[in-house]
């Protein structure tokens, strides 16, 4: 929904400046809402917030931002302790392998492998996913559809070295491909309507 109302605000017929803004401040709830409750919405946002246009982009940065933090303040507030324990665990609670990546490739080779190697899979999970995002930084993106994918690829890359995944995560994966293909291709058809309206203009 984020991305959608996001692409409609970037959209060459979005030309009415109240409607504009209220798709940029509906985006950013919307993306500060995914932010807030799932880390797998992490990396698209981290790459999705450059490309929105500059006019909108601190007020986008602060919806979404200001709207994660609400959303998970009041858990953070009743425990602190208990919350950052929570988000850590979620991450390293599982110490054996399961789902479609590489330790569970490697445990149905050597079962038992990935629990044995205590927190090295976390690192080395870590590692590769700040690894992808500094590589794929510097990669021109000026599109929300360029931003989406390159999101997508780093959260392919999280979730190819995870220890624990199930399906809806690449349910997931698949459903930020498919919107980036399809507002890509919508990039460009407005692109080249603006270019034939500018020439005949």
């Amino acid at each position: 929904l984020g991305t959608v109302a996001l692409a409609f605000g970037n959209g060459a017929h979005a030309k009415n400046g109240r409607a504009k803004f209220a798709l940029y401040v509906a985006s950013a709830l919307f993306f500060g809402w995914a932010v807030g409750f799932k880390a797998l919405a992490w990396p698209i946002w981290l790459f999705v917030w450059p490309v929105v246009p500059a006019a909108y982009r601190r007020v986008w940065l602060l919806c979404s931002i200001g709207f994660a933090v609400l959303l998970t303040l009041p858990f953070f507030a009743r425990n602190p302790v208990a919350f950052v324990h929570s988000i850590s665990a979620g991450f390293t609670f599982h110490t054996n392998a399961w789902g479609l990546s590489l330790w569970s490739a490697l445990d149905r080779l050597y079962p038992g492998l990935t629990a044995h190697l205590g927190l090295l899979p976390f690192a080395l999970e870590i590692f590769a996913v700040l690894g992808s995002v500094i590589a794929l930084w510097g990669v021109a993106r000026r599109r929300l559809g360029e931003a989406l994918g390159i999101g997508g690829a780093v959260l392919a890359v999280a979730l190819a070295m995870t220890r624990w995944s199930t399906s809806p995560y690449y349910a997931f994966v698949l459903a930020i491909v498919a919107l980036a293909l399809v507002t890509y291709r919508s990039e460009d058809a407005d692109d080249e309507g603006f270019t034939a309206l500018s020439t005949k203009a």
